[in-house]
């Protein structure tokens, strides 16, 4: 099975210009997004991609939308944009026809673009899998009370620099109470990665991460990491 996490960073890195050399590793520009996956309250996914200034610039697809009882998704091209929204186990088919859009005009990932140690495969599933066991039932929440995933959720965004950004919420998870050392790597525009556990100002306790062009695999195996610590 092709590692759908692996090409789409691969894609992303291979579609932007290298970070100039003034460029430092003091975070990202949240107005630059061109890459975003988050979660929805409905419980659910919600990937968007602009793709203009790519090779998949004026792309066409034929719209994609399904429901059947509470499995259901919706992908498609609107203004130069992949869209792609579904419940909570539909990241992985997102992805598959994002794969499909740009893999037609037989694209490769160019060698040696994003070198990731350690075991990142399959990061993808384990994501949806671990968003999608901290979706309730709302029969069985009790009243009164909201659901995991309508107060909380995850983000995945990279930025026109390349950079990648990870933010999930532990709060109301096995993971609420967890440590972790900080990590902090700064050696140059092009090896770059922080990771760390922080509280926002309404008490909401996150993972965080963010590095360089071919961090995103490594950040989420850092939160897994983390995850199978606690479990």
């Amino acid at each position: 099975m092709v590692d759908l996490m692996q090409m789409f960073l691969d894609w992303h890195v291979s579609q932007c210009p290298p970070p100039p050399e003034t460029f430092a590793a003091s975070g990202l520009q949240e107005d630059n997004r061109c890459v975003l996956i988050s979660t929805i309250d409905n419980p659910g996914w919600n990937v968007g991609v602009k793709i203009t200034a790519t090779n998949l610039e004026g792309a066409e697809m034929t719209p994609v939308k399904l429901d059947i009882d509470d499995r259901w998704i919706i992908c498609e091209i609107i203004h130069d944009e992949f869209v792609g929204i579904g419940d909570q186990y539909k990241l992985i088919t997102i992805l598959q026809y994002f794969h499909e859009l740009f893999n037609k005009d037989g694209w490769k990932a160019p060698p040696h673009e994003v070198d990731v140690n350690g075991n990142t495969s399959h990061l993808a599933e384990r994501l949806q899998a671990w968003y999608a066991a901290q979706c309730q039932d709302i029969s069985d929440v009790p009243p009164g009370v909201q659901p995991w995933h309508d107060r909380y959720g995850l983000s995945i965004y990279g930025d026109e620099n390349r950079c990648w950004r990870v933010e999930i919420d532990i709060s109301g998870t096995n993971l609420e109470h967890a440590a972790m050392s900080p990590v902090n790597i700064s050696y140059s525009p092009d090896d770059w990665m922080r990771c760390e556990i922080t509280t926002d100002d309404y008490g909401t306790i996150m993972f965080c991460g963010e590095g360089d062009p071919g961090k995103l695999l490594n950040i989420l195996a850092c939160f897994f990491e983390l995850a199978d610590k606690a479990a």
